[in-house]
């Protein structure tokens, strides 16, 4: 049997992980320290000796962002060795650099402004013994370098303090997690990949099934992300599946984990609740004017989308809370961004630590109060000085977290890949004495993982990894292109004693998955039926489709035809309304997931209504008697709006059509007409007044192709416009004033016979 195996079943087994001390490489030496200025720099800075203060000869400067300092340092002793950095920064603001040993970038470092030199830590460093190089490479520059100092590290204790659900109403299955990941810290690492979004540039298994088709292993614990699901701009976003899939992975016995990529809109103090917006015009980073600080206050514009989105979350949560599943919940990540106060890349960290951590514990005590106890809170912290100014607090995080993505060197303004395949361990151990050792520290977000030769030789205690995704070119195909992951390493580590995959969990909860159950919103309705069909028109210039019903329905199916790489489209069904007198445009939305059927609810799914003038209606009187009247339509003008097709969002839409719609009708047909049956035209006696025009066939007729109905509206608006030049017949058809000639009266006209206000045609008074 397995040593994992076996350490899964021993969660009560005295937490071992507590007493797990790390042997030191060597017995402690003498501190060697090496003067910045004997090293080589690259770049546009050099050794100064303006500054007073600095020992040696002088001190080297790295100017601008790209500038490396190469150090040289020779140690009798392979092993780990604490490294030091005597630095000053009188340029203002903390300056980020990238610390980076024999070639292998180790992470960033932070160097807050001082006026004075100063010694900061960065970590524990594995140096070769002999020849090694320390390089400081600037991410940001504007630094002075006085010296290094490395002396050998005796690696502490891999312990966590606090490993009790911080919910202390949290469920059994959250309590039994917690127990297990406390049971395996320090002694394993648990591997993890993170699926892709929906709409990316291939299916949400390929990861997985790359993984086991190389391995023969499956990861422990699946990434998810709520995002789309849970948003509040259904034109932009929908339902994509991803709480099935977390429920599935969960019955296979696997840890699911979930983020929250929650998009809002970049002009959000224009948007009104409920607009349509295109994903374009949303975005999580933090070029928008939502206020993180202005979500927690009740009444306002930013809470009540804040609290819609957490609303949903709650259901998806609570749906799974009632299987038993728990989660690892990492909301509102990576927050501080590039460090300090104002560097933030998402929204939510725009404001500050301050209002961070107030955004972030009002999330906490909101799904809470919604009764989500199966929750393990996780928050994501970065190794700078400044981090920790971050952090929520104990009593609201269960488990610490970094991101690392140091395979890409963006110091040049485009992306460098080179592997690495570092365990980081100063960044493992600057955390853990950053939040003095309470939390379990885990690799939330990776590039690549690392070996397995590493992280037990640097004594890298992270307790899992979550590989993110491939993105569909060699710069972000984080798990398969070989200069994050290489086939070798993946098979070394799924494959190790070290690493816990899948089949060597236990099991967490026992539950049943319908697999005919799914949040999908295409696939899912009953066969078209042989009667109920509508007559499908194309008007391929405008690219719309018109429809026309045999009669009425509060529910429509459309089949809409979409390329393969389809993942998300989504458009309207658009129809004229006469209340009192005055025609209303009614908006009604469709969606798609993937090629198939969408079923469409006219009153749920009915979105907004402009009046003629363009503006939108507000007067709730009128939209309910629109609403009511909805059910009672039967011709339908299809748009498309937005589409996401092989990973390109906001995609070309041509090449979606509806194809096909259709009702559920009763067995018996009812004798009486339906509504979108025209009168026909028994004896059409009255000619046009051009005597050159043929005789009427069809009053309204426009197109001639039998039938009158809102294409023909359509013809008569472009024909006016010069768009497009009706034949003779479909001219005689559309005079339907008999004024001996076209206009935009006679589209007018058309379109309140197919309301059956008038009867055509309608003589000119």
């Amino acid at each position: 049997m397995s040593r994992k195996r076996i350490a899964g079943g021993m969660i009560a087994a005295a937490m071992a992980f507590n007493s797990l001390l790390m042997v030191p490489f060597a017995t402690s030496a003498a501190a060697i320290k090496v003067e910045a200025e004997t090293g080589t720099l690259v770049g546009t800075g050099g050794v100064k000796t303006d500054e007073s203060g600095y020992s040696g000869d002088g001190y080297m400067f790295l100017e601008d962002n790209g500038d490396v300092l190469n150090i040289p340092v020779t140690v009798s002793n392979a092993g780990m060795y604490k490294l030091t950095i005597c630095y000053q920064n009188n340029f203002g603001s903390d300056k980020i650099q990238n610390i980076v040993v024999n070639d292998v970038d180790q992470g960033q470092m932070s160097f807050p402004e001082n006026a004075a030199w100063s010694e900061i830590s960065f970590g524990n460093v594995k140096l070769n013994a002999g020849e090694n190089t320390v390089t400081i490479k600037g991410s940001w520059g504007w630094t002075n370098f006085d010296y290094i100092t490395l002396e050998e590290a005796s690696l502490g204790e891999i312990k966590a303090t606090q490993t009790n659900t911080c919910d202390a109403d949290a469920t059994t299955e959250a309590k039994q997690l917690m127990e297990y990941l406390s049971s395996v810290y320090g002694q394993h690492i648990l591997s993890g990949q993170q699926e892709i979004y929906s709409g990316g540039p291939h299916g949400v298994e390929t990861e997985f099934e790359y993984i086991k088709s190389k391995t023969g292993k499956l990861p422990a614990i699946r990434g998810f992300d709520l995002g789309n699901a849970c948003n509040p701009i259904k034109s932009a976003f929908g339902e994509d599946g991803a709480s099935d899939r977390m429920l599935e992975w969960a019955a296979k016995g696997g840890i699911v984990t979930c983020s929250f990529h929650l998009n809002v809109p970049k002009d959000f103090a224009s948007y009104k609740m409920g607009d349509n917006l295109s994903f374009n015009d949303t975005t999580y980073s933090q070029n928008t004017d939502f206020s993180p600080s202005e979500a927690i206050k009740e009444g306002t514009k930013e809470n009540e989308f804040y609290t819609t989105a957490l609303d949903a979350l709650a259901v998806k949560f609570l749906a799974l809370q009632e299987k038993g599943v728990p989660v690892l919940w990492r909301p509102l990540h990576e927050a501080e961004g590039g460090g300090g106060e104002n560097a933030s890349w998402f929204w939510w960290g725009r404001e500050g630590s301050a209002a961070y951590k107030a955004l972030y514990r009002y999330t906490y005590n909101y799904l809470l109060d919604k009764g989500c106890h199966n929750l393990i809170w996780e928050f994501n912290s970065y190794n700078y000085s400044t981090s920790e100014d971050w952090y929520p607090g104990d009593e609201y995080v269960d488990i610490i977290g970094y991101d690392k993505y140091n395979c890409t060197d963006w110091s040049s303004g485009s992306p460098v890949i080179k592997h690495n395949d570092s365990a980081i361990s100063s960044t493992f151990y600057g955390l853990m004495e950053k939040y003095n050792s309470a939390k379990m520290i885990a690799m939330m977000e990776n590039d690549s993982f690392s070996t397995v030769e590493n992280l037990t030789a640097e004594k890298a205690g992270w307790l899992y990894f979550l590989t993110w995704y491939d993105g569909g070119s060699d710069d972000i195909n984080f798990l398969s292109n070989p200069n994050f992951n290489t086939e070798e390493a993946l098979v070394d580590m799924y494959q190790s004693e070290y690493c816990i995959t899948l089949d060597e969990l236990p099991k967490f909860t026992e539950i049943e998955i319908d697999p005919e159950a799914t949040n999908a919103t295409t696939n899912t309705e009953p066969e078209a039926p042989e009667e109920g069909h509508a007559k499908i028109t194309q008007d391929a210039t405008a690219h719309q489709t018109i429809i026309n019903l045999p009669e009425a329905s509060d529910t429509v199916y459309l089949v809409v035809d979409a390329p393969t790489g389809t993942t998300y489209a989504n458009g309207g069904l658009g129809v004229s309304i006469p209340i009192d007198g005055v025609y209303y445009w009614a908006n009604i939305q469709w969606q798609i997931t993937s090629p198939g059927v969408a079923k469409v609810d006219l009153v749920e799914s009915f979105l907004n209504a402009s009046d003629p003038d363009g503006n939108q209606v507000e007067d709730e009187a009128v939209l309910e008697a629109i609403k009511e009247a909805l059910v009672k339509q039967t011709s339908f003008q299809g748009q498309y709006w937005y589409a996401e097709i092989d990973g390109e969002k906001d995609a070309d839409t041509s090449a979606i059509n509806i194809v096909d719609a259709y009702i559920l009708t009763e067995e018996t047909p009812t004798d009486e007409p339906t509504e979108a049956e025209e009168p026909t035209q028994e004896d059409p006696t009255q000619p046009a007044t051009d005597s050159d025009l043929p005789a009427v066939t069809l009053w309204g007729d426009a197109d001639n192709d039998g039938d009158c109905d809102i294409m023909d509206v359509i013809a008569v608006n472009k024909d006016q416009l010069g768009s497009l030049t009706l034949t003779d017949q479909g001219k005689a058809n559309a005079d339907v004033d008999e004024s001996g000639g076209l206009s935009f009266a006679d589209a007018v006209n058309i379109m309140k016979s197919l309301v059956d206000l008038v009867t055509l045609p309608v003589p000119k008074a």
